[in-house]
């Protein structure tokens, strides 16, 4: 017994140990992924070298061999990290209670803090996708499809729940509003102007008051179509529209109700809708940086 003890002891102090090595190599190929991420980033993949990555990380370019078997696997895991992560992140937003339009809007909220907290990895995406082999570019293009396809079941149930224009074809507009946060990649900086939560919010209402039918009575109409119904000059959708005077009317109502003065809310929405109208003007770059996967 006490042998067969003993023999048990040593088993699990060997398996102990294998669980820490294997914990360490997978600490060191996050380092390894995290540096290759930026080097491509600066460089771009095809001239970045497998010495570049090694020196990054202090390892012999030998050594590295140890941890990938290609610079391509690098960069695949980089790019199916970056996919993975957002549709987590969409899944989590889904959950979120309200009805569809409350739920886009959740979900280009998500996307948008998604993808300036992980902006190295989607700028990486975006410029080195074509790097791939075919096989794995058709991965990268699934998963691609995934989380298009579950914006447009949203804005497919949104028009189900009568909150969503019927006219909205909902393949074009999970195409547009993909590639409006994805053109991020194009233009932000740290540095710029405007935060990721004032550049979140800019798209939430930005997106919310082009598909809704303005008939609905949630706090995401009452508080998202205001503010940019009125700031698209020469629109001509009566839905449009009527979601304009259906949220001004509650505007007035509420400056009546609190004795503000409705010109004081006017001045707070034409600030709203300057942050908004950044968003706006990225739209043909999103066009095209939302569509390089599904090509």
């Amino acid at each position: 017994m006490a042998r067969n003890d003993q023999s048990k002891g040593e088993a699990s102090a060997d398996g102990s140990a294998g669980s820490s090595r294997q914990r360490q190599v997978r600490r060191r190929q996050q380092e390894i992924l995290d540096a290759a991420a930026e080097i491509f980033r600066e460089k771009g993949y095809e001239a970045t070298s497998t010495q570049d990555i090694a020196e990054a990380v202090g390892l012999l370019k030998g050594s590295l061999y140890y941890y990938i078997d290609s610079k391509e696997d690098l960069l695949f895991a980089i790019i199916d990290e970056a996919y993975k992560g957002a549709l987590q992140t969409l899944d989590q937003a889904k959950m979120m209670p309200g009805n569809a339009l409350q739920k886009i809007r959740s979900i280009i909220e998500s996307h948008v803090d998604y993808f300036i907290a992980n902006q190295v990895k989607m700028a990486v995406l975006f410029r080195d996708f074509r790097s791939l082999s075919e096989e794995r570019q058709q991965i990268i293009a699934g998963e691609g499809d995934q989380y298009l396809e579950e914006v447009r079941s949203l804005i497919r149930q949104g028009q189900a729940e009568g909150v969503v224009a019927p006219d909205i074809d909902p393949r074009l507009a999970s195409i547009g509003i993909t590639g409006m946060v994805n053109s991020l990649s194009q233009w932000y900086h740290p540095s710029g102007p405007s935060t990721p939560a004032e550049i979140s919010e800019a798209f939430a209402r930005l997106v919310v008051a082009g598909v809704s039918v303005g008939n609905e009575d949630s706090w995401v109409l009452a508080d998202a179509v205001a503010p940019l119904a009125a700031a698209r000059p020469g629109a001509t959708r009566s839905t449009t529209a009527r979601a304009a005077s259906s949220a001004g009317a509650k505007a007035k109502a509420s400056a009546a109700a609190d004795g503000t003065p409705s010109a004081g809310r006017s001045s707070s929405a034409t600030g709203r809708r300057g942050t908004s109208s950044a968003g706006a003007a990225e739209t043909a770059a999103a066009a095209k940086a939302g569509s390089r996967t599904r090509r």
